[in-house]
């Protein structure tokens, strides 16, 4: 399974089953942009710490059945 070649509805069962978790998701992404963005250079910023924070905090939600995936945050309302 190559998790960053699924759809939003395939990852988020496979969040909800615990069969990955946010964190591995996380990293599969962020693994593709450094193999993939020395060649398109398409990201003026990477920020593995914040992503971290904010796949911990979304993994919690899970794991507390409060939420799951929703969609993303790119923190352009200023708020992290």
């Amino acid at each position: 399974m190559v998790v960053t070649q699924l759809s939003v509805s395939e990852l988020s069962a496979l969040l909800k089953d615990r069969k990955v978790s946010v964190a591995e998701v996380t990293e599969a992404f962020f693994d593709r942009v450094e193999a993939h963005d020395p060649l398109h250079r398409a990201f003026l910023k990477i920020d593995r710490d914040y992503a971290n924070a904010k796949a911990a905090i979304a993994q919690e939600m899970l794991d507390s059945g409060r939420g799951g995936p929703a969609g993303r945050d790119d923190g352009a309302d200023g708020n992290p």
